[in-house]
């Protein structure tokens, strides 16, 4: 028997788990209103590979668009109220793409891999601070 989702309700990943209080609250289960936290630091890599290369990792409904270009996103977020002002990092691979489906047409960035935290498909990884001098920043992640 199929359970409807409340659009009240909060769930996290996978939601067969069912509706969670989750971190991302405050106490007394109410959202953080106009708390948004800040992007420090962001090192953005993009390189030009094989189609070809690109295409075998691609979901059914997906084709490049144009160009063969990967880009890598390094994050630091600060200041997140949910995580008592804390914050955490994190590393992105995307890809250009288009959908055509039998109503929608869209172009947009397809998210092949996320280390991150809930909610996403990802992948563990130690991604620490961003280490920046007068010319040079370096970010890396690791397993």
């Amino acid at each position: 028997m199929s359970k409807a989702i409340k659009l009240s309700e909060k769930y996290l990943m996978p939601t067969c788990f069912g509706p969670a209080c989750g971190p991302r609250q405050t106490q007394d289960g109410s959202r953080f209103i106009n708390q948004k936290p800040t992007f420090r630091k962001r090192l953005t890599v993009k390189f030009l590979t094989e189609a070809d290369a690109i295409k075998r990792y691609l979901p059914a409904g997906l084709v490049l668009q144009g160009e063969a270009v990967v880009s890598i996103q390094l994050s630091e977020l600060k200041g997140i109220s949910w995580l008592a002002g804390r914050g955490y990092n994190i590393l992105s691979v995307q890809v250009p793409v288009r959908y055509t489906g039998s109503v929608d047409d869209i172009t947009g960035p397809f998210l092949m891999v996320l280390c991150e935290q809930l909610g996403y498909p990802k992948l563990y990884a130690e991604v620490p601070d961003i280490s920046s001098s007068s010319d040079n920043h370096q970010g890396s992640a690791s397993w």
